[in-house]
């Protein structure tokens, strides 16, 4: 992403002389007179085009070599709302999938990062493949005989 434009960041600009060298993703101040900016533009030097470059810019001004990046991202809504404990196993899976469930289930719906259900059918006996399901994380939607919803996240790996 650097060189195109600067990112704009939500953080308030400030001196990260107190924070420790290990800390990832290290927030800006409370409040503060003006915000980072990443990543540098095509104009600046080599030396400037680098995702640890900022640079700091007033909420109230707009330059053209500043943007900011669209994010949309359907998982951080699905780790809100998984049930524990894990019912799928193994889990990263790559073949087969075991529903460990004292309760029957009898719908079985696999939707993917992008919202899109990609698999809604019965289920005879607690296992499934994902031997067709390319590598992802996923929602699994589990509804037994109750009419109970049991949510669960599945990762696929090979």
């Amino acid at each position: 992403m650097s060189g195109n434009v600067y990112e704009w960041c939500s953080d308030w600009f400030g001196h990260y002389d107190d924070i420790r060298a290990s800390t990832i993703n290290p927030e800006g101040p409370d409040s503060g007179v003006s915000k980072v900016i990443r990543g540098g533009y095509r104009s600046n030097g080599v030396t400037d085009l680098h995702l640890t470059h900022r640079e700091s810019i007033s909420p109230d001004e707009s330059y053209n070599f500043v943007g900011f990046r669209l994010v949309k991202n359907t998982l951080t809504a699905v780790n809100q709302v998984i049930e524990k404990p894990n019912v799928l196993f193994p889990n990263p899976a790559n073949q087969f999938v075991r529903i460990q469930s004292e309760n029957e289930i009898k719908n079985l719906k696999i939707i993917n990062s992008e919202g899109k259900m990609i698999y809604n059918d019965t289920i005879e006996d607690k296992t499934f493949s994902v031997s067709n399901i390319p590598n992802g994380i996923y929602l699994v939607l589990l509804m037994n005989n109750s009419n109970k919803t049991i949510k669960q996240k599945l990762v696929v790996e090979r």
